[in-house]
């Protein structure tokens, strides 16, 4: 008696009652064919365009633990920042990697891009405080004298 119930329960739903579900079916209804159009998007992304050089090249990594960001790279350097492996938004903190020197007792230090005002602002924190280096090779380009970005619609 259940077998009969599903095989009516099927059949009544292959004959049109789950007619959305059969194969070939159409998805449009009646209602979905006045929806109007989806608006144009407010950005266009061109094509990505590949870099002449490696002169774009950046380097980057984000802090493992808390350090402290020096003038030089010696323990005994002023201080210029106390940096933590997060942002205040909780976000990883990334630091660009201008280049890495050892000092005189053979530490290694990396000197970076400090995320802090004024901007431009860099120090030399110690390598073991950063984690594994990532690299980016991109660039934006700005037009100017049009004032857009070439790409951009």
């Amino acid at each position: 008696m259940a077998a009969l119930a599903v095989t009516v329960t099927i059949s009544l739903l292959w004959a049109g009652l789950g007619g959305s579900h059969r194969p070939g079916a159409s998805s449009v209804t009646g209602s979905d064919a006045a929806l109007p159009a989806a608006p144009t998007p407010a950005l266009t992304i061109g094509r990505p365009e590949p870099l002449r050089s490696s002169g774009f090249l950046s380097r980057w990594t984000s802090l493992r633990t808390t350090a402290l960001a020096r003038v030089r790279p010696a323990a005994s350097a002023g201080v210029v920042a106390e940096l933590r492996p997060t942002t205040p938004e909780g976000t990883a903190n990334v630091l660009a990697v201008l280049r890495a020197r050892p000092d005189a007792a053979g530490a290694l230090w990396v000197k970076v891009r400090l995320p802090i005002l004024p901007n431009g602002r860099v120090g030399w924190v110690r390598r073991q405080a950063v984690g594994a280096y990532q690299t980016a090779n991109t660039h934006f380009v700005v037009d100017r004298r049009g004032l857009r970005a070439p790409g951009f619609r």
